[in-house]
């Protein structure tokens, strides 16, 4: 049993690490923490802490199949990928644990995939009773260069055009497919990555 109050608001997802030693939760304060299950000990905010540098909770979570890399969606409708653990020094107005952030979606995403080899995103969504579900490209090296990192250690650089450029590159939408007959609140790859489940309300 793991019981933690770091979270401000609902924790609505949470994805264990690749050696099931950390937890890492989506809330609705918008912000992805991580836990050591062991102590239950809070141990970092994956995410920016920076007020104004998130937009809204987080409703979903999935880690990648073999790295300790996490896919979150949330209200702002933004796909993005952060590392669980932080390999840079932590610095006010920082987002360095960023990995990658991809083309925005229209309305919420309210659910999370990696395919079974890690190098596509489904991510599904709703706004105003329609849906989408997102296909993005994560076929890519995210190895974080040192002149990246070294910027990445710096008081603002969140907002360094060389960063962003970074957490940009090779970030594509592959394909979009609409559904307008409700919200996408589920989707999951098959364990061979051929087909796509997904759960949605009906607007009708």
């Amino acid at each position: 049993t793991l019981f933690s109050q770091s979270a401000n608001d609902w924790v609505l997802d949470t994805v264990w690490s690749t050696k099931g030693n950390l937890v890492a939760t989506a809330s609705r304060d918008m912000a992805a923490k991580l836990v050591e299950v062991e102590t239950a000990r809070f141990v970092d905010n994956i995410t920016s802490i920076t007020p104004g540098a998130l937009r809204g909770g987080f409703h979903a979570l999935s880690r990648h199949p073999q790295r300790d890399e996490i896919l979150i969606g949330g209200a702002d409708g933004v796909p993005q990928i952060y590392r669980m653990e932080r390999v840079t020094i932590r610095r006010i107005g920082d987002n360095a644990n960023l990995i990658r952030k991809f083309p925005a979606m229209e309305g919420r995403i309210f659910a999370v995939d990696f395919s079974p080899d890690g190098k596509t995103l489904v991510c599904g969504s709703g706004y105003h009773e329609k849906g989408a579900v997102n296909f993005y490209n994560y076929d890519m090296d995210t190895t974080l260069p040192a002149d990246i990192k070294k910027v990445m250690e710096q008081v603002g650089s969140a907002k360094d055009a060389n960063v962003i450029a970074w957490t940009e590159k090779d970030a594509k939408l592959l394909k979009s497919v609409p559904f307008d007959k409700g919200t996408i609140f589920a989707t999951r790859f098959s364990p061979d990555g051929k087909y796509l489940a997904f759960l949605a309300s009906r607007g009708d």
